[in-house]
């Protein structure tokens, strides 16, 4: 998703898990499901939401106050984006992601991931199933895991769950 956004002129960011930014801007979100037999993966499934050419009205009326936190692509190019050569293009980055992967391993994912990642180095609240805590983000460990440290000193790896900035 950031390679096809980039490809729009237009550097893209992420904030963990699948939320990404432009000028700290939601534009887009990814979600994958998989499933599992024993050690090895069956398969995996990805969803994809990008505002590529909605307004910022539209925005504001569709999401209410959280609408001040998102925006478009056609917004922050200044222009209208060709849907069909977006989708071509995201298409041919996760293709080539895929391939790196199954070539290299997790390493060069996650090294890429971490260039872009807004996360590492700031104070967060993590929230998840019932409780809280803060912290402060140490980066993504090569399973796709959130590293938070917490004022107590405890290392967390946070696999699932809402994260908010603190700072």
């Amino acid at each position: 998703m950031c390679d096809a956004i980039g490809g729009e002129g237009l550097e893209a960011t992420i904030k963990w898990p699948n939320d990404v930014l432009v000028e700290g801007k939601k534009v887009a979100g990814v979600l994958a499901e998989c499933a599992t037999v024993e050690t090895h993966i069956d398969y995996v499934m990805l969803g994809f939401g990008v505002n590529l050419n909605v307004t910022h009205k539209t925005l504001m009326t569709e999401l209410g106050p959280s609408g001040h936190f998102a925006g478009s692509l056609a917004d922050l190019a200044g222009r209208e984006i060709d849907r069909n050569a977006f989708a071509a293009a995201l298409l041919n980055h996760l293709f080539r992601w895929v391939a790196t992967y199954r070539t290299d391993g997790p390493t060069a994912v996650v090294a890429a991931w971490r260039d872009r990642d807004i996360l590492t180095g700031r104070r967060v609240e993590v929230r998840g199933e019932g409780s809280s805590y803060e912290g402060r983000v140490l980066g993504v460990d090569t399973q796709g895991c959130l590293l938070v440290r917490d004022s107590l000193g405890e290392v967390h790896r946070v696999l699932a769950g809402e994260i908010r900035l603190s700072d």
